[in-house]
């Protein structure tokens, strides 16, 4: 596969034959170009990218374009950018994974999630709307006190 992409010119859609759920699927995808770190990292500065880890679940999230949000086909979320272990990696959150919902309320801003996370007291459960590739799923995890962090 890696050898395919290579001669194919970045921006070209082309059709490839996956394996999912016991049958061959045939899907469009649009081969793009690895940005280089430099081109990357000029990119987060001017998507805004926030790298903090500072809420009680110790992830960092990162609000999505409206282009991204076009291409995913979704209308609001939170992309997953990094993580520290503890209860949300334990729970099965992963780097790259879009949270569309907090305890069935969409959300928007790492503002809004943060909010909505302090109001969450130790001992109750959250549950995480999360978007994975094709799949959409809950990730549900109990707060405990040694969750928080200030």
């Amino acid at each position: 596969m890696p050898r395919i992409v290579g001669n194919t010119k970045p921006g070209s859609k082309v059709s490839i034959q996956i394996w999912r759920d016991g049958s061959l699927k045939t899907v469009k995808v649009e081969v793009g170009e690895t940005p280089s770190d430099e081109a990357a990292e000029n990119r987060k500065l001017k998507q805004g990218v926030k790298t903090d880890t500072s809420n009680r679940l110790g992830l960092a999230l990162s609000e999505i374009t409206a282009e991204q949000k076009r291409q995913l086909e979704i209308t609001n979320g939170l992309l997953v950018e990094d993580m520290q272990p503890g209860i949300a990696s334990r729970s099965g959150v992963r780097v790259g994974d879009i949270i569309l919902g907090f305890n069935s309320k969409d959300v928007n801003t790492i503002e809004q999630f943060n909010e909505l996370l302090k109001q969450v007291k130790s001992g109750k459960n959250i549950a995480l709307l999360v978007k994975r590739g094709d799949i959409t799923t809950f990730i549900t995890m109990k707060l405990a006190d040694d969750d928080k962090k200030n």
